[in-house]
């Protein structure tokens, strides 16, 4: 059986860059109360205010360590700086601001001379997951970029990523002499064919939004053009749309879908028809193949593998994991934000409620690895658990991508991941549109936003879901406006009423019911 057929999504709307259906208002305020503000706090306490955790992270380009195995701790700064920031723009706590402002002004004294910022050592780059790790020194980056303070650091954010990525520009590329994406990490096939590296296509696009430099927007065309992986061309794959991704030659499901993620900021800056067909039709086949009861894909260790059917069988320990779980809401959220289809509330939720809340180890249990002989050692725990299998008692029995510190410690790439995930629901909960506001979300507490014509405007909510099913909205406002305020009914919300000041109104289930 396929657990995704009740997620029917509508007709898309045609996206173009100037005309995205939602918007971000710089100065709306998430006051939400309960599971999901508790989470996004414990992951602000025990995680990303960890200011020697930080140390670590950074200290991984200035000590070179990758180039020993060929692995990845150069990616752990700026995936959890991404997500940190995301925690920011939520909690708006100084303190946290304060750390990550810190840990990247460490970050920018590690550039060289010629700009390159790498956990490899020169004489073995671009091998193994250095483009990848370079790929989130970009990324993380440019998140803090968005929150930044200070205009001249924001100044010299840009300047150091701008020689960050010139010197990648100036050994990778289709010219004589550069090395070819594709052969960029060719030491086993756990690099998946360049698959990682090709990734670094979404930071690339960022960057030239940031600077309107044409030779990035250049290299992105290239990205695309060169298919993701020399196992086989997956971009060109999704815009037939003939196979499934569980059918790709190469079916490492997060690292296909940080690609495609930024197959969709190209279609963003480009509005080229056909990666807007290969975007859509990888998530649209997804969804019916590999989404599973959860909200999660992979359950033959991380791989896409007809997981909606899959899932029901007996599998190993590794299975669903949390970075394809975040991945998968962060794209997910986007492409809400280009259509507006309510639909991928209902796929953003079913992975949030089930997976990453799941996954959030609250009571901080120990963690266990594999040594990779069978033998299994205890470590001290992380605030994620990395995978989600549908047996009992066995979700933090691993740590997905661990790699050990030079001077203590260790981490993974899933616990580094996930505070990305756990801000995503509550900023997407409710929404700023053309004619006025979303609620996509039945989250207890307040929303404060800004109404097009200057009204501030509070959403307050109470509510016992989930576990009942009653929603009570009060809304008010600093002067009398008029707004278009849309609420959201899921899918399997059938039966559903809504009553404005006690009276009902028409409800629409699996769309919005607009007052």
């Amino acid at each position: 059986m396929n657990f995704s057929e009740n997620i029917r999504l509508g007709k898309m709307y045609e996206p173009r860059r100037s005309t995205d259906r939602i918007f971000r208002d710089p100065d709306a305020r998430f006051l939400y109360d309960g599971a999901y503000d508790s989470v996004v706090k414990f992951v602000q306490s025990h995680q990303v205010k960890n200011t020697a955790l930080w140390v670590s992270f950074v200290e991984q380009f200035k000590l070179q360590v990758d180039s020993d195995d060929h692995g990845w701790s150069g990616e752990f700064y700026g995936k959890m700086m991404r997500g940190a920031c995301w925690v920011y723009k939520y909690t708006h706590d100084e303190e946290l601001y304060s750390t990550l402002e810190g840990t990247v002004r460490y970050l920018l004294e590690c550039a060289e001379e010629d700009g390159r910022i790498s956990s490899y050592k020169r004489d073995g780059e671009f091998l193994g997951w250095d483009m990848w790790c370079r790929k989130y020194v970009l990324l993380g980056t440019q998140f803090f970029y968005e929150i930044c303070k200070d205009e001249e650091l924001k100044a010299q954010i840009v300047t150091v990523l701008n020689r960050h990525l010139d010197y990648i520009l100036s050994k990778v590329g289709a010219e004589d002499g550069k090395i070819d994406i594709l052969n960029s990490t060719t030491v086993s096939d756990w690099t998946w064919g360049a698959l990682n590296s090709s990734s670094i296509l979404e930071p690339v696009v960022r960057q030239y939004l940031l600077t309107g430099k044409k030779e990035y927007l250049d290299f992105a065309t290239y990205l695309v053009e060169r298919g993701g992986s020399s196992w086989g061309n997956i971009y060109t794959l999704a815009i037939e749309g003939r196979l499934a991704p569980y059918e790709y030659p190469v079916k490492k499901a997060y690292e296909a879908t940080s690609y495609f993620e930024g197959v969709l900021e190209y279609y963003r800056v480009t509005g080229n028809e056909d990666a807007r067909r290969a975007y859509l039709n990888f998530i649209d086949l997804v969804l019916k193949t590999d989404f599973t009861v959860i909200g999660c894909s992979g359950c033959t260790h991380e791989l896409f593998d007809r997981s909606a059917k899959k899932q029901s069988e007996y599998s190993e320990i590794i299975m669903q994991e949390t970075c394809v779980t975040v991945t998968w809401m962060r794209i997910i959220s986007r492409l809400f934000a280009l259509t507006g289809d309510p639909g991928y509330i209902d796929c953003l939720e079913r992975s949030a409620y089930n997976v990453l809340y799941g996954s959030v180890n609250t009571e901080m249990q120990p963690q266990r690895a594999n040594l990779g002989d069978g033998n299994f050692v205890t470590l001290e725990p992380l605030p994620f658990d990395s995978y989600s299998p549908l047996r009992a008692n066995k979700r933090n029995k691993g740590v997905g991508g661990m790699k050990r510190f030079e001077f203590g410690g260790y981490y993974g790439c899933c616990a580094c991941i996930a505070s990305a995930g756990t801000a995503v629901l509550p900023r997407i909960a409710a929404a700023v549109t053309k004619s006025g506001f979303i609620i996509n979300s039945f989250l207890e507490g307040e929303v404060r936003a800004t109404s097009r014509d200057g009204a501030s405007v509070i959403f307050k909510s109470e509510t016992d879901y989930p576990a009942g099913g009653h929603y009570k909205l009060t809304v008010g406002a600093s002067k009398e406006t008029i707004f278009r305020l849309e609420l959201r009914l899921p899918e399997w919300a059938e039966g559903a009423t809504v009553k404005v000041n006690g009276r009902r109104v028409k409800t629409v289930v699996g769309g919005y019911t607009s007052v």
